[in-house]
Parts: structure tokens; C-alpha cells; sequence
């Protein structure tokens, strides 16, 4: 999240951290990014992207466990994005001035598409390709040994401080409240619980040829492995599915990537309620996202989308049916 802190970024502070990876400013192309400073570059006639993340959002800390987790999953065989160092030799960058961290990581760009790029790749074949790569990375997660340094979901600033996020909310707070509450009472166990992507959706998958690769570890955390399963799910009726069709499109979706899923990692349909309690908490804090954006400044986009879902959720409405998560 950025939101807030356009103005801290300055030109100087840019120009000092393109000389770190040898870069012209002239060659730094800014790209859209909801929770960091993004930018394109070219160095030495290939692409990257530089993320550029602050202080109030993130932390050094933070940001080593990201880049081990990567690098973990990389030397397990997972296709994931690759880190590029700085000319001084090191994977994460920070630039201080005036107590602001401008915190930056260098990555290789990846060859390929998205599914929202291109939706013809969405085949039951890539389907399946996407639930085994879940798949493996909650089975890996499972077998990691020792704590890599990220947040447990309930450490989240959106659900650690939802009285204050939510204030002006009274309703949908608590239907957040009880949500969070009952996700509090669930056993955490080796094979429930473990450290996840969180934003496994469709535009966080590049695709070239037969490879599937994952970018944007960013908001990795301590959670349940559903949960990681639900965002999918959410985003891809979200962005497939629209308002009519969200069903229709799970429904199609949902066997083939669980399929997939299973030859990793263990799934059935005893945990379905389960999995549409998680749909529903990510539903909560996008909500959450957006309303603490707009109380700090007006946005159009994520005002349109925050004036429907605040409907949605003041209503408690499923996303996605119960029904097109049971398996045959």
C-alpha cells in the first residue's frame, strides 16, 4: 500500500536509487502498483521491474523474508521471480531520508502473459497447472523448517486495526468481527497453516510456453492454506465472472484447478464451509483496503468499487454459492 505517499518520493530520491543498479532515470518508466512504487528499467539491454516500498507499510525485515521465501521456493523447483542485485551486489536496497526507508528490490522481467492478457490460456489444462502449483507451494510450506520472517494474518494492519479502518462502517465491522472470530478458534496445524502467497490471482501468473511462473510475493503471510485457495477464487469470479456470471465461472473453474491442487497437496469437500468462510474474509479486507484508502484520499476507481461491495457486505451476500464448490 502506497496510498498517501506520492509526495515522499521525490526526483532526488529517485535518481539516487537508479545509480544503485546502474540505471538511467530516463529509462525508469513508472507502472501502476496498488501497494508499491513500481517502476519498468532497463539496464544493459534487458528489462526489470524496481519495487520501491516505504517504511510505514513495510520493513527491511519484511522484505528479507519475502526474498528467502523466494529463494526457497526456487531451489524446490518452483517457478518463481527471479532477484536481480544491486551494482553493489545486494538484493535489497534502502535509501533514508528525513526517517522515511525507501525499501528496493530489483527483479528480472519475466517473458509471457497473464491470464487477464490473454484469456485463451484459460484451458483446463492450465487450470489444473494452476492448482498443482498452489498445491506445491503449500505442500513446500508445509515441510519448511524454521520461521522465515512475515506477518501471521491477524498481525495485518487491516484486521489488527479494523475498529479504526471500519469506524464508519458499524454493520460490515461486525460481520468482520465474527468472521475474524471464528477464524481465531480454527486448529493451526502443519497441514492447515503454514506461510502463503495471498495473492495468487490471475494477473499474478506469467505464462511461456509450458512454464507458470509466480511474481509478486509481496504480501506473503503466516494463514490458512485456504485462504490462499479463496483470494483465487474471489478474484477470479471478480474478474471473470462480473456481477451475473460469478457462479457460472467458478463452476467451471473450480474442479480442474482442485484437481490439480490435489496431486500436491490435500483437499475435500469436508472443508467447503471452510473455504467460503475465507472467500468471505478476503472479501472483508478489500473492502477494508479501500475504505482506509478513501478516508486518506479520494480515488475514482476504488470509489466505484467500494460504493457496491459496502451494498454487498452491508447485506452479507455470498460472493460465490456454496453450491459450485461442491465436488461430484
Amino acid at each position: 500500500m502506497k496510498v498517501g505517499l506520492d509526495h515522499l518520493l521525490t526526483e532526488e530520491i529517485i535518481e539516487e536509487i537508479a545509480s544503485r543498479y546502474n540505471i538511467s532515470k530516463d529509462d525508469m518508466d513508472p507502472r501502476f502498483s496498488y501497494e508499491n512504487f513500481l517502476f519498468t528499467v532497463r539496464r544493459d539491454d534487458e528489462d526489470y521491474y524496481l519495487r520501491i516500498a516505504h517504511s510505514r507499510y513495510n520493513s527491511i525485515a519484511a522484505v528479507q523474508g519475502e526474498l528467502e521465501w523466494i529463494a526457497y521456493l526456487r531451489d524446490n523447483g518452483v517457478a518463481a521471480v527471479e532477484v536481480q542485485p544491486s551494482i553493489g551486489g545486494n538484493d535489497i536496497e534502502v535509501y533514508s531520508s528525513d526517517g522515511d526507508d525507501f525499501i528496493c528490490v530489483l527483479f528480472r522481467k519475466l517473458e509471457g502473459v497473464n491470464f487477464t492478457e490473454d484469456q485463451t490460456l484459460l484451458t483446463s489444462d492450465r487450470m489444473e497447472q494452476w492448482g498443482a502449483l498452489v498445491g506445491r507451494i503449500h505442500r513446500l510450506s508445509s515441510e519448511l523448517s524454521g520461521q522465515i520472517p512475515r506477518q501471521h494474518w491477524h498481525e495485518d494492519m487491516l484486521v489488527a486495526q479494523r475498529t479504526d479502518v471500519l469506524k464508519d462502517y458499524p454493520t460490515i465491522l461486525s460481520r468482520v468481527n465474527k468472521v475474524v472470530s471464528q477464524i481465531s478458534t480454527l486448529e493451526k496445524t502443519q497441514s492447515s497453516y503454514g506461510l502463503i502467497h495471498q495473492d495468487l490471482h490471475e494477473a499474478n501468473l506469467i505464462i511461456h510456453q509450458d512454464t507458470m511462473t509466480i511474481i509478486d510475493f509481496d504480501d506473503c503471510i503466516y494463514h490458512y492454506y485456504l485462504y490462499d485457495i479463496a483470494a483465487i477464487l474471489f478474484h477470479y469470479a471478480w474478474r471473470f465472472g462480473g456481477a451475473d456470471r460469478r457462479d457460472e465461472v467458478i463452476a467451471e473453474f473450480f474442479p480442474h484447478f482442485i484437481a490439480g491442487y490435489r496431486t500436491e497437496f490435500s483437499y475435500d469437500d469436508s472443508q467447503r464451509d471452510l473455504l467460503l468462510l475465507f472467500v468471505k474474509h478476503r472479501h472483508h479486507c478489500l473492502f477494508s483496503t479501500l475504505a482506509y484508502e478513501l478516508a486518506i484520499e479520494e480515488d475514482d476507481w476504488s470509489r466505484k468499487i467500494h460504493d457496491g461491495w459496502n451494498h454487498c457486505l452491508e447485506d452479507d451476500m455470498d460472493w460465490i454459492s456454496p453450491e459450485v464448490l461442491k465436488l461430484g
